[in-house]
Formats: C-alpha cells, structure tokens, sequence
C-alpha cells in the first residue's frame, strides 16, 4: 500500500509527539521539587536502592535523589530492598528500613512522626529534640540522647519498640504511662494501647541493631593490620581474607536464665553465628566463646548476626552493613597555593577526591587552622566547588564526607590545607613556560610540526599576545599574535618567521578585560637550526672491529654547528634500553675506554635547553674483540724429540688462527731462561716455516706463534695472543774427524809395524759406524781397510807405503751423521836395510870336480846387518833372472847348501838380502843384496859305456 504525502505527515507529526510525551513523561517522574518558601528539615540519604515521598499539597508520589531535601509534612516511603536515612540540622537522625513508610510532623513544639508501616530506627543526640511518634493506642516519646526502633507487624496489630540507647515512654490513650529502659523491647496493641515486655534471654548489643559501619579504604583490616581470629572460630575463606575484624558483644537478661551464673562469673558457653541471609540458612561464620563478646572477621557487605547459648536459646538477629570507601582528601589548589589579584578577585576553584559513599559534602574554609570560625561553610554534592569572593588574607581549608553510616572505623582526620590570596597593584609580567631559554629547534619542521609556546596564566587575563623578534630589546617586533589560552602553537603560514636559521627572541604579554597590556616577559632566546648538517658522525664507521687493547686509543669523532651541549651516548643495546655511558664531550671527539668484548652502539645527542633530546646522530655499531686465540704447534709433535742433524732445518707447521691475517714466530733458547728469541720471523701468511734447527744446540726450546690481523677501513689491528708450545730437541752432530790430519805423513815402517790410528769425536756417539781407508794407487782407488766397530778409533794395520783417503760413517736415530770430510795421509817407503857383506864363497871362487870331491856342499857366510832378524839367499845362473834356488827365513849369517842341483855349469851370481819379518810373516823392512859370484866349473857328463858290450836282453 502507498502512503500519501499527507499519510506520510500526519504519521511523521504523531511519532514525534509520542516521543515528545515520553520526555516529558521521564522528566516529570525525575523532577525533585523544592520549596522555596519553605526550610528543609534535613536531607535523605540512600543507603540502598531509593525512597519516594508525598509533600501535602500532592496526591502523587516523585521520587527522591540523594541529598535531597525533606520538608514538613512529607510522607516518606521505602520500597523493596531500599533503605534510607535523614539526618536532620540539630544531628538527629531517622532511618527506614525497606518498606516502610512514615509522616512527618515537625509544626508543634514537638517532632511528631505518625509510624505508618515497616521498620525505622529514630536516634536522638545530646543537644536534638525528643521524637514522638504516634499511633491510634497513644505515644511513644524517644528522649534527647536516645535510640530506638519501631517496627509495625499489621498482622498481630502491634508495634514493637526496642531502646537501643537512653529510654522511651509509652504514653497511653488513657494517659497512663511505662518506661522503656536500654535495651529493653515491648509491644504495644496499636488498637487498645496494651503492651507487654518482651522476654529475650540473650539480648545482641554491638553492632547494634541497623548499624552501618564505613571503614576506610586502605586502612590496618584483618589480613593487613595483624588482628587474629581468637581460637574456636570457624571462619569460611573468603571471609578471612582483607576483612575488618568487629567485636560482637551480648548481654544476658536480667533475672532470665543464666544471668545468675554471669553475677558469678561462672558465664555459661555461647555460639556467635553470622550469615549473609536473613533466616541463617547459609552461616558465614562461627565462633565458640565463653563470655559475653567474641572478635570476627567480616568482609564488607550486609550480614546478620545472633548468638546461641548452650541451650539452644537465641538471641534476636541484628543487622548491619560494613563497607569500604576511601575518604576525601584535597586535591587542588596545591597546599600553600599563592594568589594574586590586581582589581578583581580571582575566582578559585578547590576540588577533592570523591568518595563513593558520601551523598554529600562539607566544604569549610577558615582563617583559623582549627577552623574554630568558618569564613564559608557549606554542603556541596559534587567533588569540587568554585569560589571569588574570598578575600585577601591566609585561609585554611578542609572537606568532610556526608554519609549515611552510624559508625566509622579508622577515619582519617580532614586534610587541612592554605592558600594565600594577596592584592597587587600594577599589572605584572607572565612567567614564560615554554619553549626554555636557549631552546634549539629544526627549521625543517617547523611546516609540519610547528613550535609550541606556552606560559603561566594570569587570572585577570581575557587574552594573551606572543612577540616574536631578531632583537632582545623587541625594538623591532617582526611578529605579534593573539592568543586566548596561555598557549600557542605556530606552523605552516604563521611561522614562516621561524624559518629561517639564526636566533631570535620571543616574550608574552597579558591583557585584561580592561584592554591594559602588561609588561612583556622575560625575553628567551631561541635558535633555528638547520637539522641536515647540524650533526653527523665521523668515525669509525658502522660495523668497526677494535681490538680490545686498542679501544683507549680510538677516536670517536664528529661534526656539529650546534652550540649546545653534546654527549656521546654509549650501549649495549640497539634501542638503548639501558644507557651504559653518557658522557659530555667538550670537544668533537672522545676517546674509548676499557669497555668489556663485545658489540656496542653509540649515537651523539645534543640536548636543548630543557634537558630533552634535541638531535640525534644516526646509531652506529662497533664491535670490541677479544685477541686472536692462540694457536700450538701440530708439526713436529710436541710429545715426541726431535732429532735434527748438524746443520739441518725443521718445518715448523702449526693450526691456522681464525681471523688472523699473518703471524709472528719466535725460537726462545733455554739458555737465556726464554728472555730473547734466538730465531724469529715476521708476517707469515703460510702456516709452517723451515727453522734452521740444526744451528742450535740440543734442548727444549720454546715456540711461541702470534696472530695479528692487519688494520683496514672497517677494523683495527687485532692482536692475537701468543700460543705457546714446546719442542724437545736433540741436535745429531756430524762425526768430526780428529786424527790424523789431512795431509799427514806416516814413516813406511811405522804404519806396518804399528799401524796408523784412525780417531774422530762426537758429541753424539752413532748407534753404527764404519771407517772406511782406501789407497790411491795413480787414478786407481783399493779399499785398504774398513771396520764396523764401536768406539771413536780405529786402527789401520800394515799400511803399505802410497797415499790414502780415509773417512767414518755413522747413523742415530735414523740420520746419517757421517763425517763431512775425507783425509788424505801418506805412508812414505820402508828405508832398505844395509846390504850384507858376503864373505863366502870368496868373490871369484871356483868350483870344481877337486872340490867337490872334497865336499860335497858349499858354506855361504856373510855379515851381519843391525836391525833384521831374517836373511834371504838367492842364487843365479848367469844371464838368468830367475834364481835356481832360494832360502829364505835364515836367521844365521851363513848357510851351507847341500843339494848342489840348484847350481849351474858356470857362474853363479849370489844374493842376500837382510830383512825384519814380523811374526805373522810379513817382511816389514827389506834391505839392500849383498852380492858376490862363484863358478861351477865341471866338465860336461858323458853317458856311461857298458863293461861287457853286446845285448843284455835274456841275460
């Protein structure tokens, strides 16, 4: 269906009246009306929920707010589960339990309530009034100093009264009267004024019936303040911890059962009960006591409370409420504040700190500190309260909570604080705030961010002006602006005076609502600085490695146009969580300190004339390195010894050192304790060198290798530590040749009696060895002797004269340390001995058929020669070269030869030859012949002829 236009009005037309009516509606059920003609009695106070109330004039109901007023011949009523309280301006009070309604009739000359239904508790106090309250059986008077609580059971049509405190009086329709003592309870017929008194064997007193207890928030409680639970007690736990502890007292009825047992002092056993619900069907707490009080914790909220003797008696259940809240205390203006005013008196604001509970407040202001005259004292709902009229002087002022609890635990006293107020005549300069004196600021954001001013305000300024100039005195202004607030920031347009870099100044001045100008404000200095070059690092640069000895030696440096205090900011952390150095430098330069391995950051940061953070250098990182690890030797092992011969060299191998570029080597000698290097090579970029070893002499020598890394733009030398290793060396010397000398000459006869001793030296006697002689016969070489033998000589036997070469050879431990020479020596000629003189045969002698017929040999003598033992006889036939007979080994001058067959036909040459011939037969020293010649003169044999001639064959 289509709607019209005007369907369309009329239904737009009726919504918003609906809603119009609802507004209304919300707004009269929430009006609170007040009567201007008429002063209140006193104000409600909720404790629970809300109440309602009917003044006379009206037949309906409003509803009530809190710290609302209450007149004269109100109607007061509580609903379900609300309660409320009235106190009234002569410090009485009323409370309403829920559902409960009374009349107030305060007209006569005395305070009338009409109990109308429910429960309420009315409390007197020393300089109040006297309550009565009326019923159609008569009046119950509550005397000045007095409590008691009424309640109304319409079903039995009695009205209970219970004293609480002081007495009551039942005044009858009769006008007969009875007396009500402290806590003492009757009822009274509402129809015909009757009563009775209530028996109650055990009668509850404190808390008292009603009460509601506030405790200050924070204050010494039960689990804070060291208060224990008395033994016996049964308490649930929760409701132990962070609870107040309360003292329930009790009392037994006069005359009843027990009280007699009390008058003893023999008081029977009583259970204390506590329970969140009213009929106890869930019990909070318990406690076993003997006596007529008992000390439980109690959590806030609302509780019930009886107590139980040993017979099963109860006493009636009381109620109260405990609650926590934090008391008000000042908050502003600051104690000691000072005010000034020149004309008009500054309008002050005070404020406090709320206060959940209080309905209400009490501001007091005085010029005494015991405020013993209040200047202004009054009932402010809010938490602040702004006056003007105070006048000049030194005031005192405190603020008190209104509540609705009958008791306070640990309430703090009301805070007193002073402010002074003083007139002042001429206008004053303002007090700059910000930017501070000297302040530095980046032109580059100036667009963006701008530059915020800021001063004290002044309380009779309407509005302010901020001047800006290049000179001190602002005799040339070069920028003014208006400000309402006692700030102002300038950006984009309005600061292109601020552009620019230099120093310029800026003050403030106040305007009243007169039009008057103060004075300008003390100039302050600011300076535009142009943040692209103002600062910058310089080094060393991102990421550079130190070596942790040279760390004191490195210079960190930069670039600043900034006159402002500059410090060199260190961490070891990249967000600089946690500042490990900040260090002002008085120059563009610091040097590093001993600072621990490891990666650092630094950044320079000039601060402004406030002490805040002006510009920063990007961060840079370095890192601080320990030395290269030390490395050992791997090659020859050092567990082992290590032979070297004479002269030899040693590769030296050892473990790369990580990070190393090259290293160092020296060779430290026992002999001088290791004091100075005897070997040592620099920038070895290898990891072995060849060591001459072999030029040392035996020990345990010291190797000691260090890694260096070289310097470059992104580190430091790095420096490594030595490593140190040890090397057991033995040096193998080569077997030196000691005799006989190159070149030496042995006499022919020694050398073959004797011999010729072969001897060489060694420090390091050969584990084998062999002297070897060789004789050089022209370019021909005879191995003339060798010998494997120990020990260092050697003797060569029956050296035959010529020239020899003679050496040694030798190993240990696997070297050949043979001698590195070869010696040559001579064996000169034996000298001949003398030759003989042979005296027979007679030179020339003859031989013949008569002599050999007379003998048969022939005697050979000859002389004698010094120094042999052994003669040779040799004969020879003429023109031969060989001899026809021999003998040798005569050791006689003479010889007789019998076998004559040996001789020829002829002449015979004769030779002997003296000699010395060893016992082994060698002839060692031979001499010169002796000779002489004989001949055999025999004629030639013919064969013999036969005597009987003829054949002989058969004879």
């Amino acid at each position: 269906m289509k709607l019209s236009a005007s369907d369309a009005l009329v239904s737009a037309l009726s919504f918003a009246g609906s809603c119009a009516l609802l507004w209304l509606f919300a707004l009269d059920i929430g009006t609170v009306s007040f009567r201007a003609n008429e002063k209140p009695l006193g104000t409600v106070v909720f404790k629970k929920m809300t109440a309602t109330r009917r003044p006379s004039d009206a037949l309906g109901w409003e509803r009530m707010r809190n710290d609302s007023p209450v007149y004269n011949a109100d109607t007061l009523r509580t609903g379900t589960l609300s309660e409320a309280a009235i106190f009234f301006d002569d410090g009485t009070s009323l409370e309403l339990d829920a559902n409960s309604m009374l009349k107030l009739d305060f007209g006569g000359p005395t305070r009338n309530l009409e109990f109308l239904d429910g429960e309420i508790t009315v409390g007197g106090s020393a300089s109040g009034s006297d309550y009565v309250i009326s019923s159609k059986a008569g009046t119950i008077s509550v005397g000045a100093d007095s409590s008691a609580t009424f309640s109304r059971d319409e079903t039995n049509n009695v009205i209970g009264v219970e004293v609480n405190k002081g007495t009551a009086r039942l005044t009858r329709a009769d006008g007969s009267t009875q007396e009500v003592k402290e806590n003492q309870a009757i009822e009274v017929n509402a129809a015909d004024g009757s009563s009775r008194f209530v028996s109650r064997p055990i009668i509850p007193l404190k808390p008292a019936r009603n009460a509601r207890i506030l405790g200050a928030a924070g204050s010494s409680t039960f689990a804070g303040g060291g208060a224990r639970v008395e033994s016996g007690a049964r308490v649930d736990a929760g409701q132990q911890a962070g609870a107040q502890l309360f003292e329930f007292v009790w009392q037994l009825e006069a005359g009843g059962a027990g009280s007699s047992a009390a008058d003893s002092g023999a008081l029977p056993a009583f259970t204390l009960e506590i329970s969140a619900e009213k009929d106890f069907s869930a019990i909070a707490a318990t406690h076993q006591a003997e006596g007529l009080s008992a000390f439980l914790p109690v959590l806030p909220g609302t509780w019930f409370w009886r107590v139980r003797d040993e017979a099963g008696r109860l006493s009636p259940a009381r109620k109260f409420s405990y609650e926590l809240d934090s008391f008000p205390r000042p908050a502003f203006p600051e104690d000691g504040a000072e005010y000034r005013y020149r004309k008009r008196l500054p309008e002050i604001r005070f404020a406090w700190t709320a206060m959940k509970e209080a309905s209400a407040y009490v501001f007091e202001l005085s010029d005494s500190p015991a405020f013993t005259k209040s200047k202004i004292r009054t009932r402010v709902s809010g938490s602040n309260i702004s006056l003007s009229e105070i006048g000049a002087g030194l005031w005192y002022w405190r603020v008190t909570p209104v509540h609705g609890y009958t008791e306070t635990l640990n309430a703090p006293e009301p805070v007193a604080r002073t402010l002074r107020i003083e007139k002042s005549g001429a206008m004053q300069p303002i007090a700059s705030s910000t930017p501070f004196n000297g302040l530095l600021y980046q032109i580059q954001e100036i667009d963006e961010k701008g530059l915020a001013f800021a001063w004290l305000p002044h309380a009779e300024a309407v509005s302010y002006e901020l001047v800006v100039s290049d000179a001190e005195s602002f005799s040339d202004a070069s920028f003014t602006v208006s400000s309402l607030t006692p700030y102002i920031r300038l950006s984009g347009d309005a600061a292109a005076v601020l552009r620019k870099p230099g120093t310029r100044y800026w003050a403030v001045r106040w305007i009243d609502n007169e039009g008057n100008a103060s004075p300008v404000s003390e100039p302050r200095r600011i300076i535009g600085i142009d943040g692209s070059i103002a600062l910058r690092p310089v080094f060393p640069p991102e990421g550079y490695r130190i070596a942790d000895s040279l760390v004191s030696n490195i210079r960190f440096t930069w670039k600043s146009n900034i006159a402002a205090d500059t410090f060199f900011v260190l961490s070891d952390d990249p967000s600089f969580s946690t500042v490990f150095l900040q260090e002002k430098a008085a120059a563009e330069t610091l040097f590093g300190r001993a600072w621990k391995s490891g990666t650092w950051y630094w950044k320079i940061r000039t601060l402004n004339a406030d002490g805040s953070v002006f510009i920063e250098t990007p961060v840079r990182s370095f890192t601080i390195l320990d030395p290269l690890p030390g490395t050992a030797v791997t090659k020859p092992a050092v567990s082992s010894l290590l032979y070297l011969r004479e002269g030899d060299s040693a590769v030296i191998e050892w473990n790369p050192v990580p990070g190393a570029d090259y290293c160092n080597l020296a060779l430290y000698s026992p002999e001088d304790g290791y004091a100075e290097p005897v070997f040592e090579r620099t920038h070895l970029t290898e990891n072995a060198l060849e060591i001459p070893m072999g030029n040392f002499r035996s020990g345990r020598y010291a190797v000691r290798i260090q890694g260096f890394a070289s310097e470059s733009e992104e580190s430091t030398r790095i420096i490594g530590y030595i490593g140190e290793s040890f090397l057991s060396y033995r040096r193998l010397e080569y077997l030196k040749l000691a005799s006989p000398e190159d070149g030496a000459v042995f006499e022919g006869l020694e050398a073959l009696r004797r011999g010729v001793e072969l001897r060489y030296n060694s420090a390091n006697p050969p584990e084998a060895q062999e002297f070897t002689l060789t004789r050089i016969d022209g370019r021909s070489e005879t191995e003339a002797a060798r010998s494997s033998s120990k020990g260092e000589l050697f003797t060569a036997r029956r050296l035959v004269p010529g020239s020899y070469l003679w050496t040694v050879g030798g190993t240990l431990a696997g070297f050949d340390i043979s001698a590195q020479e070869t010696r040559r020596f001579t064996v000169l000629p034996v000298p001949p001995l003398p030759a003989p003189v042979v005296s027979a045969p007679a030179a020339g002698a003859v031989f013949g058929v008569q002599e050999f017929r007379n003998s048969r040999t022939i005697d050979f003598a000859w002389s004698p020669v010094e120094g042999s033992n052994q003669y040779t006889l040799s004969i020879y036939p003429e023109g031969k070269r060989e001899s026809s007979f021999t003998k040798s080994g005569i050791t006689e001058t003479r010889f007789t030869l019998s076998d004559l067959t040996a001789l020829s036909r002829g002449k015979n040459r004769v030779r002997v030859e003296a000699s010395w011939t060893a016992e082994d037969g060698v002839v060692e020293q031979p001499g010169l012949p002796g000779e002489t010649s004989f001949t055999v003169d025999l004629p030639p044999a013919r064969q013999a002829a036969s005597k009987t001639g003829g054949s002989l064959y058969g004879r």
